[in-house]
């Protein structure tokens, strides 16, 4: 199930969904649309905090809240830190682009089972790589993943993506590089 939250930063905004007007809001409202679907795109005419909810109902643990960020910030270039073997991390990559897209990635502490490390995203549509798949094997040393391709895409992490959801279960939208400082907040720093 996935919900999407829409909270208005200022009195009389618009809210559409794929170009259809669905609410005005004021300062500090916020909306909640409960049938979002992949491609589903919201606009508004003043700025606004969007945020998508995915779990499975019923589930006593598994919950990702991922902040979004607004389509003309999406990137070419992502990095990401995790990557977890216990609860396993998926990426899921959505291609917005009228043609199909290869991604490649690479980085420290993994494998590939072929000499590149890349795979294509269908166009419109969305690929789910998971860490400890045959697509992706980590080791010991694994120091985080960097993904690019020559057009814009979008990535965003799910960690403990097993189905079981009770160990680590998290997720995060990947920031494009270009908007990435040295600063950092680290929530867990084990080890």
């Amino acid at each position: 199930s996935v919900v999407t939250y829409i909270m208005a930063g200022e009195n009389k905004t618009e809210v559409k969904r794929n170009g259809n007007l669905i609410a005005t809001l004021d300062a500090g409202r916020s909306l909640v649309v409960r049938d979002t679907v992949l491609g589903d795109s919201f606009t508004s005419d003043k700025v606004v905090q969007v945020d998508i909810l995915a779990g499975d109902v019923g589930s006593a643990y598994e919950l990702r809240w991922l902040a979004q960020i607004p389509r003309e910030k999406w990137g070419s270039t992502y990095l990401s830190p995790v990557g977890e073997n216990a609860g396993p991390t998926a990426y899921v990559l959505y291609n917005p682009n009228p043609t199909s897209l290869t991604v490649q990635y690479d980085g420290a502490g993994f494998s590939c089972p072929m000499t590149s490390c890349n795979i294509t995203v269908p166009s419109e549509d969305d690929l789910v790589l998971v860490v400890g798949s045959d697509n992706l094997k980590l080791s010991d040393d694994y120091t985080g993943i960097k993904f690019y391709a020559d057009d814009e895409f979008y990535v965003f992490a799910e960690v403990d993506a097993d189905g079981m959801g009770n160990l680590f279960d998290w997720g995060f939208p990947l920031i494009p590089m270009d908007q990435t400082t040295s600063q950092v907040l680290v929530g867990d720093g084990r080890g």
